[in-house]
C-alpha cells in the first residue's frame, strides 16, 4: 500500500470515518472505489459527471464492460454511497447511479422486447441507448433501419462514431452517420 494511501486512511480514521474499499470494475478491470461511513464515495472513473450534454449520464466515457459498470454502481449504492466524488466532474447524489442504472436497464429490456433475445445475444453496440443520436434519429423516423442493423445492432462493428469515441474520446455530432458521412436532415435533433 502506498504511503499516501496509508496517510489518507489514517486521517479518515482519526475523523471517525470508516473507509470501505470496493473493487468497481467496468471502466477498467482494476478500478477501485472508497465509500466512507458518512456516505461519501470516491469512485475514480467508475462514474463521471461531465459531458452530460452528450447524454453520457454519469457513465465513464471509456468502458471495458458496461454490465460491470452498472454492477459496480449497484455495489456502491449498496455500500451506502450517498455523495459521489468522481475523478472527472463535480460531485453528485448517489441516487443518480440507481436512477440511471435502472433507466439504462429498462432501455435494454425495451430494445429486446418481443424478439425473445437479450441485448448481448443481438450484439447491440453498448452506445446504442436513449443517449445515442443514431437511436433518436431512428426512433423519429429520420434514419433508415439499414444503418441501425448494419452498425448499431452489429456491436458497432465498422462504426466510425464508436471508434472515434472509444479511441480518441471524441463525441460525434448527432448528424454524423456511422460511416462518418454527414446527414443534414439529422441536425433537427439538437
Amino acid at each position: 500500500m502506498s504511503s499516501w494511501l496509508k496517510k489518507w486512511l489514517w486521517a479518515t480514521a482519526r475523523q471517525g470515518l470508516t473507509p470501505n474499499m470496493n473493487n468497481t470494475p467496468g471502466h477498467s478491470s482494476d478500478s477501485i472505489s472508497v465509500v466512507l461511513s458518512d456516505g461519501s464515495a470516491f469512485v475514480g472513473d467508475a462514474a463521471m459527471n461531465f459531458l452530460n450534454l452528450c447524454r453520457i449520464r454519469y457513465r465513464p466515457i471509456f468502458i471495458e464492460d458496461i454490465d460491470l459498470v452498472f454492477e459496480s454502481w449497484q455495489k456502491l449504492t449498496h455500500h451506502g454511497a450517498e455523495r459521489i466524488f468522481p475523478a472527472h466532474g463535480n460531485p453528485f447524489p448517489g441516487q443518480h447511479l440507481t436512477r440511471y442504472r435502472k433507466r439504462f436497464s429498462e432501455h435494454d429490456r425495451r430494445l429486446s422486447k418481443g424478439r425473445g433475445e437479450t441485448m448481448n445475444e443481438r450484439n447491440v453496440c453498448r452506445w446504442y441507448d436513449e443517449t445515442s443520436g443514431m437511436k433518436r434519429a431512428y426512433d423519429h423516423g429520420l434514419l433508415d433501419k439499414k444503418w441501425i442493423e448494419t452498425y448499431c445492432w452489429n456491436g458497432g462493428k465498422g462504426c466510425i462514431r464508436k471508434k472515434r469515441f472509444e479511441q480518441e474520446g471524441y463525441v460525434s455530432p448527432d448528424y454524423v452517420l456511422p460511416d462518418g458521412t454527414v446527414d443534414e436532415r439529422l441536425k433537427v435533433l439538437r
